[in-house]
Order: structure tokens, then sequence, then C-alpha cells
């Protein structure tokens, strides 16, 4: 049986919500709905096990990127190192 959302999150607000880019209220609406529906919390799922994978690869070095001068001083100011 598939369970879905009549009101399903949309993909970029489930990302904007795993970064806590939300505002305050937006966010509280948003897990009150993800508290009492399975879809959405399993597309959550979904989101977390992609961020995972991707520091993995990141940080195992699989993954390389070209990235802006600026990026690297707010990773530093992070306290977080380049290679």
């Amino acid at each position: 049986m598939t369970v879905t959302c009549a009101s399903s999150i949309d993909f970029e607000t489930l990302v904007a919500y795993w970064l806590a880019e939300l505002p305050a209220q937006r966010e509280a609406g948003l897990e009150e709905h993800l508290f009492g529906c399975a879809h959405c919390t399993r597309r959550l799922e979904t989101v977390a096990a992609l961020a995972s994978g991707v520091r993995s690869a990141v940080k195992d070095g699989t993954v390389s990127m070209v990235v802006s001068g600026r990026f690297v001083e707010t990773m530093k100011r992070a306290g977080l190192s380049l290679r």
C-alpha cells in the first residue's frame, strides 16, 4: 500500500528545513505536518540520507569541486579546513 499526502511538502522546502533555513513560524508549521504525515517524513528521511551521502563523498575526496574565495573564507571562519 502506497501512502501519499494531499499537501506534500516540496523538495526545496524539505532541504531548507534540513538546513535550518526556514523562518521559525514556517518551521513550526512544517514540523507539525511532519509529525502527522508518514509520507512527508519518509521524504525528509530521503533528504537526510542524500545529505549524508554527499557529506561522505566530499569528506572522502570522492567529489572534487571548485569553490569561490568567499566560500573558502566562510569555511575558515566556521573552523573548517579545505583540501
